[in-house]
């Protein structure tokens, strides 16, 4: 029948969603595809507010990045972070940086390139 024709495709484009990254949920801006979290959990525990790059020095990429604990208890969380140039990774991944944001708390992400950088990339994961 027609949908045992289709049901291998449908099974295989539910699959490939499974490791789309997942796009951080925001207070006041638009898509933030730099930012990637390890859950969808965390997308219900963790506001990030208004990202901020700037440039430093010698043309360094400086990136700030408010967030928000949304919970009743305190939130651990590490992250890393990546740097590109030319669309290829040139600084990263970073040591895991831990953090714990308090509950109902505000905290920020912030972390600078070595070089003169064109984007970046964060990954943001539960616990530490």
């Amino acid at each position: 029948t027609k949908m045992r024709r289709i049901a291998p495709i449908l099974l295989a484009l539910a699959l490939s969603g499974c490791n789309e990254p997942i796009s951080a949920d925001q207070d006041t801006i638009g898509g933030m595809p730099q930012v990637h979290l390890e859950t969808y959990t965390l997308r219900q525990e963790l506001k990030l507010e208004s990202l901020q790059t700037t440039r430093v020095g010698a043309g360094q990429l400086k990136v700030v990045m408010p967030v928000r604990n949304l919970m009743d208890w305190d939130l651990k969380i590490h992250y890393k972070y990546y740097f590109y140039k030319g669309g290829q990774i040139v600084e990263g991944p970073s040591t895991s940086v831990p953090m714990t944001i308090p509950r109902k708390g505000s905290d920020q992400i912030e972390f600078t390139s070595l070089s003169a950088v064109d984007d970046f990339r964060v990954e943001i994961f539960e616990g530490h």
